[in-house]
């Protein structure tokens, strides 16, 4: 693929354009220039795009144009802007001129009318045909056309379409056709020149830019803009082919499942900017060890995907929030010590293991449990309290032994409505024996006997 552009805004301006200055930041140079006695000069009056374009004028008859040297092809197509305030009549002014055999025959050139109408024409000159629509004073108007010279036959074709500076799509009835032509000794196209490319008097000041040339395809508006925007889903982009000029491909607040082509880009600038892609976000599967554990990101809205968590004892979080059933909580193994079953405030079934407690004052007191709680058979040796308070019903409590020294055993839950059972308390008064085995307020083991208070017989 072949192709060239130039933008003109790398010369400075008022200067005369020559093929030595017209390279560098404009693009290609020209490859030769012609303007002895006519006006074609750098100016930012006018811009189609940056900041300059090329001024064109004749007073006495001149030629006023710009020409580029092509590898030979079958076909060439073209582009350029042009801003044009007045027409001399009679006159029929040139935007461009394609020719073969080294620069040396003309095989269609595409000039205009004095009712602004763009004409074609063919090797020797003749009007072919006249397009319906007129292009507009004072604006920046955009020829795009192709030739194929068809190898001296009667095969030869060519094409010319007006648009509005940068727009896609043609005025009405501003596409211009021919076919069947016979295009001379021409059989490939190698130059074409910009500009009035023969010698004209009183020629009104033209400006032109953004010249393009192409061997494949239409070159398009200098920038082309493929944008779009809010699409929610399953979007498909196909891979462009875009020729000289500046181009950018926009893609705004798309959501899902977008698939973005490869796009092959000539020479120009290209920006490709999808942003704001929202969903279908995978989290990978956490290992906590003990501690504070946070599993985040909180609120995301919809098809997040969590792995299972694995988690030694230690407290842990389990966030987002707001999650609203079907939560899992493993059973933790809990050693010796002061253990809290989380989450709270679960209401039912809750069972506690049988309490072994040794001498002393000993305290069991889960509070506020509602319903079928167990408190087991203490075995205790000195002052015992069994205390949850506030158990409405259905409690039970083992027979609890007191064995000497005698002493006061206090059974409490307080405030049990209903249904409880206490078991017998047996209590033993120690009694010396009589005889000489007792001496003053010493007693002995051996000569002690328990006796169950309220017996008759005393005596032994």
């Amino acid at each position: 693929m072949a192709s060239k552009l130039n933008i003109v805004n790398g010369i400075p301006n008022g200067n005369t354009v020559t093929s030595a200055n017209s390279g560098g930041s404009s693009g290609d140079a020209f490859n030769s220039t012609s303007s002895t006695g006519a006006v074609l000069i750098s100016d930012n009056t006018h811009a189609a795009h940056g900041t300059q374009s090329v001024k064109i004028s004749t007073t006495s008859s001149a030629t006023s144009s710009m020409t580029w040297t092509l590898t030979a092809s079958g076909t060439w197509w073209f582009r350029i802007y042009f801003w044009i305030d007045s027409i001399v009549a009679a006159t029929n002014p040139s935007l461009c001129r394609l020719r073969g055999t080294t620069d040396t025959v003309q095989a269609l050139r595409v000039t205009f009318d004095d009712t602004r109408h763009l004409q074609l024409r063919n090797t020797s000159n003749s009007l072919i045909s006249t397009m319906t629509a007129a292009f507009t004073f004072s604006q920046w108007n955009r020829v795009e056309g192709f030739c194929t010279p068809g190898n001296g036959t009667t095969t030869g074709a060519g094409e010319v379409k007006l648009f509005v500076a940068d727009s896609s799509t043609p005025v009405a009835n501003g596409t211009l056709s021919t076919t069947g032509q016979n295009m001379g000794s021409v059989t490939n196209i190698d130059a074409i020149n910009f500009g009035q490319v023969v010698a004209i008097a009183s020629l009104p000041a033209e400006w032109m830019d953004d010249f393009a040339v192409s061997n494949v395809n239409y070159p398009g508006a200098q920038v082309q803009t493929l944008s779009p925007a809010s699409i929610a889903s399953t979007e498909s982009f196909g891979t462009p082919v875009s020729q000289p000029g500046r181009v950018t491909i926009t893609l705004t607040s798309i959501t899902s499942a977008e698939a973005f082509g490869t796009p092959q880009s000539q020479p120009g600038r290209v920006t490709r900017s999808p942003a704001s892609i929202a969903s279908a976000e995978a989290f990978g599967t956490p290992f906590d060890l003990p501690g504070a554990v946070i599993l985040s990101p909180a609120s995301v809205p919809s098809a997040q995907a969590f792995g299972a968590a694995a988690s030694q004892p230690g407290a842990v979080l389990l966030s987002p929030a707001s999650i609203a059933t079907a939560e899992a909580f493993g059973t933790p193994t809990e050693t010796p010590g002061r253990a809290t079953l989380s989450p709270a405030s679960i209401p039912t079934s809750e069972t506690f293991g049988t309490p072994q407690d040794s001498p002393g004052s000993a305290t069991r007191n889960p509070g506020s449990i509602l319903t079928a709680e167990a408190v087991p058979t203490p075995s205790a040796s000195a002052s015992v309290t069994l205390s949850p308070a506030s158990i409405p019903s259905t409690e039970s409590f083992g027979l609890p032994r007191a064995l000497t020294p005698a002493s006061t055993i206090t059974l409490h839950p307080p405030s049990i409505d209903s249904e409880e059972a206490f078991g017998q308390v047996i209590s033993a008064r120690i009694t010396p024996a009589r005889g000489a085995c007792c001496t003053g307020e010493e007693f002995r083991t051996t000569c002690c006997i328990a006796r169950i208070p309220g017996t008759e017989d005393e005596d032994i």
